[in-house]
């Protein structure tokens, strides 16, 4: 009984609070590494996972406020 009570807590999780930041930080990451390779007029690939604009740490927090903030209210 008890193992079926769990199963029904973990169903009844909101993956949204999961799959946003993880798209937030592709959408992020590809973004960066489109407009660095633009800048320097080749594939970055060595920059990839660095600070700077669109910085993936940051657009994945901010993602993740905004999602809290719409779902839960501010």
């Amino acid at each position: 009984m008890r193992l079926n009570a769990l199963a029904g807590r973990l169903m009844g999780i909101d993956l949204s609070y999961v799959l946003i930041p993880v798209m937030v930080w592709l959408v992020a990451g590809i973004i960066k590494f489109i407009l660095s390779s633009i800048k320097a007029k080749e594939l970055v690939v060595g920059l990839i996972g660095y600070g700077g604009f669109a910085s993936n740490h940051s657009a994945t927090v901010s993602g993740m406020a905004a999602l809290i903030a719409l779902k839960e209210g501010i």
